[in-house]
């Protein structure tokens, strides 16, 4: 049994709420079960309900559920029973989570468009190719004469445009089931000019946002950092997070333990020294996060709004082509039959 991030985030929302409200946990948990209408969430919470019913900490009834709750999500909420401050930890992880999902669902939306375009583009080729060009050029070869030179082009490469569309779409779905499988995704957006500055950017902001929530909550830097190493499936970022945390032990700081970390950039690396200073980190970097959210907001509306045109203009001209080597020959077919 898993449960989604954002019904985990939801779920902590609501019970943020009545225990602040001054309802008590079992109460609480007793009436999320009744009124969410997931299974999945229904039987997580008759279980933390009855955990809990035995003695047990919500942290540690959490923690029986480690595919559907983060090792990071117990830890933070355990510090945060011990301070007392059960609710407002429980809140902060629910706004962590959907902050998270709503990144989810922006990049998603910036790179689903491009690619409806291009696809439907191959797909319109593949089409063309297969069925509608080879029947065409039929008819016009019941009237003789020469084929212009754009439709000769067009009607020797018709035969490959299907069989390549088909193979282009399987490849480029089994390179991402492989990178996703073996975690080498990560570098290979990195090693993408425009989108590795993207992806920085993401990186950036979960690890802040939840390095922020955790200090926040009373847990200690190399420990946040530990956490984070188990949370994060990224191998690249799996990697600097455990050369942060060796630099750590060694008595370094965490702006000098980041300095060999490129998804870290100079100005935010100057704002977590003087936070260190301060003694502000947690703030520093929950505002680190919010500056980067809305930087990757606007790098994306950009993005899109100029590569919409290009998409449509280059899919109109490869299609335009295709048709206008199917209309030339209507000419010479009039010129025959004059």
């Amino acid at each position: 049994m898993k449960m989604r991030a954002g019904e985990l985030g939801q779920l902590s929302f609501s019970l943020a709420r009545l225990l602040k409200g001054g309802v008590s946990l079992l109460r609480a948990l007793k009436v999320l079960e009744e009124a969410f209408q997931s299974k999945t969430a229904k039987v997580f919470l008759k279980s933390i309900r009855e955990q809990a019913s035995q003695g047990r900490s919500l942290s540690d009834a959490m923690a029986s559920f480690p595919q559907s709750v983060p090792a990071y999500f117990v830890q933070t909420l355990k510090a945060g029973e011990i301070s007392g401050n059960t609710a407002q930890v429980l809140e902060e992880l629910s706004l962590y989570l959907e902050k998270q999902e709503s990144l989810k669902q922006k990049v998603m939306m910036a790179a689903a468009y491009p690619l409806f375009i291009v696809a439907a583009g191959i797909a319109t080729l593949g089409v063309l190719g297969k069925f509608v060009f080879p029947k065409i050029m039929g008819i016009y070869d019941d009237f003789g004469g020469e084929l212009p030179g754009l439709t000769k082009m067009v009607l020797a490469l018709s035969p490959c445009l299907f069989p390549a569309a088909v193979l282009l779409f399987t490849g480029l779905a089994g390179m991402a089931w492989y990178l996703r499988q073996n975690g080498r995704w990560a570098g290979v957006l990195l090693a993408v000019p425009w989108v590795r500055g993207i992806f920085r950017a993401i990186i950036l902001i979960r690890v802040s946002r939840l390095a922020g929530i955790m200090l926040e909550s009373g847990i200690v830097i190399l420990e946040t950092v530990q956490m984070m190493e188990r949370t994060f499936e990224i191998k690249r970022l799996r990697c600097d997070l455990a050369l942060l945390k060796s630099k750590l032990t060694q008595g370094l700081t965490l702006s000098q333990g980041l300095a060999g970390a490129d998804w870290v950039d100079p100005i935010s690396r100057m704002l977590i020294m003087s936070a260190e200073e301060s003694g502000e980190l947690a703030d520093t970097l929950n505002r680190i996060a919010k500056a980067n959210e809305a930087q990757l907001e606007m790098t994306l509306q950009t993005a899109m709004k100029l590569m919409e045109p290009c998409l449509i203009l280059a899919v109109g001209l490869v299609v335009g082509l295709m048709v206008a080597a199917m209309i030339l020959p209507i000419f010479e077919i009039g010129n025959l039959v004059a």
